[in-house]
């Protein structure tokens, strides 16, 4: 069972300009890259807030930009510093994160609520954080925000959480559910792994999720 505000490694609910919280992979420590002719060091922070600005830049395209499913529920991948802003003036106040590669982007931190669920890329959420999320949606949407919902290109983590939502949610069958939204964002493409833990979850029992409940 989950609670959400005591599992550093599963929720993480930031306000306003709060820090964003560690990395749980705790990588730190400096690297050494070596080559014929010098020797590099680089602190992998560093890298890593590199490599998720490029690929939040890429998600600008128009393929990859944020798309909005239903009303109050918007999909996609780590939005640029531009598009994050877009969005808030659209009416996000809320935020699911579901990078493993690092924490939320300082800039997301600025949402009223924050939910981290680290997912390794092409990999699905475990039930425990599916029970996580599906609550938190639960309770933004019963609480009538508008909620970005984003991995690192929104092609695969993301809409599997969103699909498992709507499947538990909705009561729409799991096919319809993906269906709904690789039609709303073509560019969306589920790995076996994410669709075998799709249909596991649709099949199982509802979880209890801290004092809440996660509910048909």
């Amino acid at each position: 069972m989950v609670s959400l505000c005591d599992r550093s490694d599963v929720v993480h609910p930031l306000h306003g300009g709060a820090s964003a919280p560690r990395d749980p992979r705790g990588c730190d420590r400096p690297v050494t890259l070596l080559s014929e002719s010098h020797r590099i060091v680089i602190s992998l922070p560093i890298v890593r807030t590199a490599r998720l600005a490029l690929l939040a830049a890429r998600n600008d395209s128009a393929v990859r930009r944020p798309t909005l499913v239903e009303p109050g529920i918007w999909v996609g991948g780590i939005p640029s510093r531009r598009c994050w802003h877009e969005l808030c003036r659209a009416g996000v106040t809320a935020a699911v994160c579901l990078l493993r590669e690092g924490p939320p982007p300082r800039w997301t931190t600025s949402v009223e609520q924050l939910l981290w669920l680290p997912v390794a890329d092409r990999h699905a959420p475990t039930p425990e954080q599916f029970a996580a999320g599906c609550g938190f949606l639960d309770m933004t949407r019963e609480q009538g925000r508008t909620i970005l919902i984003f991995c690192g290109a929104g092609m695969g983590r993301a809409p599997t959480l969103y699909c498992a939502w709507r499947a538990r949610r909705a009561g729409e069958s799991l096919d319809a559910a993906i269906g709904r939204m690789c039609a709303a964002r073509p560019v969306v493409s589920l790995t076996r792994r994410q669709l075998a833990a799709l249909r596991s979850w649709s099949a199982s029992p509802p979880r209890a999720v801290g004092k809440g409940s996660d509910r048909p």
